[in-house]
């Protein structure tokens, strides 16, 4: 059932803004997805590196009894320190990391794992593909919005390894950031991207990025994974009332 349901998000991508729940450390994720598919969310994202130790142990159990309340695909997400952000700092070490994403992936339907992550793209990649799983490659920048000649490279790094959502993240601090993002992401048609921008000044992205080709938005259902990010319910809200279209699944 889950499978035949990420098709169905994969092929509606660019028809209708897809909401993701962004569930991390300090809720309990089970409930959480459990509400986050009432709310109307389209995937759940498991931030695997911001859960507790004990919990991060466990993380076969916890995929398995998420899937059993909720027939939303999974995205695997095991941040490296770098783009953490400030929110999550708990996955250091780039072994735990390849273990954490060898255990997750076989339950989840998309794997998350960052562009730049040299010490375990290869491998979690590898390991995606061997499972046929959807792979978004990332990119999060917490001190600014990356130029155009650093996307281009982002680009071209994803088509070689064979990416299936381009996901770059940056830190708005001005209306022109805002707009930059917007450019940029209209730019790209032919690939599949999500464009985000982080902090309160990003926070129209996360709605209005779809007009520019945005697919996906993440919410959170009880605290933020990341700056300036939208809840769960806002953004279905939000969606409903600027795109007539849309429609909470």
């Amino acid at each position: 059932m889950t499978k035949k349901k990420m098709k169905e998000v994969w092929k509606n991508l660019g028809l209708k803004p897809v909401v993701v729940a962004s569930l991390g450390g300090g809720e309990r994720v089970v409930d959480s997805a459990r509400r986050a598919e009432k709310l109307g969310a389209d995937l759940i994202e498991i931030r695997i590196d911001s859960l507790k130790p004990k919990e991060r142990a466990n993380i076969k159990s916890i995929l398995a009894a998420i899937k059993e309340v909720s027939a939303l695909p999974l995205i695997a997400t095991v941040r490296s320190a770098k783009e953490q952000g400030p929110q999550s700092q708990s996955v250091q070490d780039a072994r735990e990391r390849k273990v954490l994403f060898e255990d997750a992936v076989p339950l989840a339907d998309c794997v998350d794992v960052e562009i730049e992550s040299d010490d375990v793209i290869e491998e979690v990649i590898a390991l995606a593909k061997n499972y046929r799983k959807k792979i978004i490659l990332s990119y999060h920048d917490f001190a600014g919005v990356p130029d155009s000649k650093k996307i281009s490279a982002l680009l071209e790094s994803f088509k070689n390894h064979g990416g299936d959502m381009l996901k770059i993240a940056g830190m708005v601090k001005s209306s022109d950031d805002v707009l930059n993002l917007f450019s940029a992401c209209k730019n790209l048609d032919g690939v599949h991207r999500t464009f985000i921008g982080m902090g309160d000044l990003g926070r129209l992205t996360r709605v209005a990025g779809f007009m520019y080709g945005s697919e996906m938005s993440y919410g959170y259902m009880n605290k933020p994974t990341a700056p300036g990010q939208m809840s769960v319910q806002e953004l279905t809200e939000l969606f409903s009332l600027f795109y007539p279209s849309y429609r909470p699944r």
